[in-house]
């Protein structure tokens, strides 16, 4: 009974769970101009791409000195999850919410981008980093950069100039 009811038209109607256009490749969108430093390369495999998630870390070749990092990673809840609309949104803010919940550094909000975000910076030895978090409707933006200097806001910079490329990009509000 439960796997007929399951398995049931309406439960699939196109209407009540949209199938979203996929998220694009994140190591193509990027534009390079947007990197803090030419030599930082798409490593594509250690890449993540599938209709709602997407992923791209930017790091130096190997035979490169250690010049930053990069890490960019987009997803949203499946439309075949068999949750309302209205669920897939509860589950996006938990997981905005929770993102980075661990960490040492405190984050602050940031305005412009999205409906939420969220931005931490550090320095430590020589390096300086950032981690955003961006909530747009069921987006979940998240992007990390680690640059050499000891500028706590350089890489800020970098992580929202980043941010403000994929929500241009991005499906308006993850649809």
């Amino acid at each position: 009974m439960g796997y007929a009811k399951s398995n049931s038209p309406e439960r699939f109607a196109p209407d009540a769970y949209p199938v979203h256009a996929a998220l694009p490749d994140l190591c193509t969108t990027i534009p390079p101009a947007l990197l803090p430093d030419p030599a930082l390369h798409p490593q594509t495999f250690d890449q993540n791409l599938d209709r709602n998630n997407s992923t791209c870390v930017f790091a130096p070749g190997d035979d490169e000195p250690v010049l930053g990092r990069i890490q960019v990673a987009v997803s949203r809840p499946g439309a075949d999850t068999g949750d309302s609309a209205a669920d897939r949104l509860i589950e996006v803010r938990r997981g905005y919410d929770e993102e980075k919940s661990g960490t040492r550094t405190p984050f602050a909000p940031v305005g412009g981008f999205g409906e939420e975000a969220k931005l931490a910076v550090a320095t430590l030895e020589d390096f300086a980093y950032a981690d955003l978090a961006v909530r747009d409707g069921v987006l979940l933006i998240n992007i990390y950069v680690a640059m050499p200097g000891n500028d706590p806001l350089a890489p800020g910079d970098v992580a929202k100039g980043i941010a403000a490329e994929l929500l241009r990009t991005l499906p308006q509000d993850g649809r």
